[in-house]
C-alpha cells in the first residue's frame, strides 16, 4: 500500500518521503549507538529502537505516561516482561493505525487491564472525571509546545471515538 502511494505522489512528495527515511535511517543508528552505550544491549532490535524513541518522547514529561502519569524507570524500558507496553491511542478495535503519531507508552495495568479499547481520552474521561482530564490535556498541549510531539499525534490524543473523523473509519472498510 506504501509503495502504490509513493508512486501516486509528486517527484517533490517522494522525495521529501526518501529524505524523511534517511533521515529516520541516521536517527536510528545514532539511537541504536546510544542504547547500546547506555544500556549495555549491543544488538538494539527494531522494537527496542520504538520503545526507546517512545520513551524520550516524554522526556518533558519527567518520563512519565500521558495516561497514568506514572514514571517509567529507565530500567523498565527494554524489560522482556512488558511491565510497560506500546499502546495504540487510538485502539485498533476503532482503526488499524500503525503510525507513529497512534502510539505511546504506557503500563501494561493500565493499557490491557483499564483502557481496553477506549481512545485515550475517553479512558481518562471514564477513570480521571473532568479534573483528570484538565491535567492530561496540560500535559499533552505541553508536549506538543516543546515539539516533542506532533500536531497529529496531539490531536490523536484528544480525539473522542464519537469524533473519529468518519474518513479515516472508512479507509479501513
Amino acid at each position: 500500500m506504501e509503495y502504490s502511494r509513493e508512486l501516486k505522489a509528486s517527484r517533490k512528495a517522494r522525495l521529501r518521503m526518501l529524505e524523511n527515511a534517511r533521515q529516520n535511517e541516521r536517527t536510528n543508528k545514532i539511537l541504536k549507538e546510544e542504547i547500546t552505550k547506555e544500556y549495555g544491549i549491543k544488538k538494539p532490535t527494531k522494537r527496542d529502537i520504538e520503545r526507546y524513541k517512545l520513551y524520550k518522547e516524554l522526556e518533558h514529561n519527567g518520563y512519565r505516561t500521558l495516561y497514568s502519569n506514572r514514571y517509567i524507570p529507565k530500567e523498565l524500558v527494554f524489560e522482556a516482561n512488558d511491565i510497560i507496553t506500546k499502546d495504540h491511542i487510538l485502539p485498533r478495535t476503532l482503526i488499524y493505525d500503525e503510525s507513529w503519531s497512534n502510539l505511546t507508552l504506557e503500563y501494561r495495568d493500565v493499557n490491557a487491564e483499564e483502557k481496553q479499547g477506549l481512545t485515550a481520552m475517553d479512558f481518562i474521561r471514564r477513570k480521571y472525571g473532568p479534573e483528570g482530564e484538565k491535567e492530561y490535556r496540560e500535559r499533552v498541549e505541553n508536549l506538543y509546545n516543546k515539539k516533542a510531539i506532533t500536531s497529529t499525534k496531539r490531536d490523536k490524543l484528544l480525539m473522542t471515538a464519537d469524533t473519529l473523523p468518519q474518513d479515516l473509519i472508512e479507509k479501513q472498510t
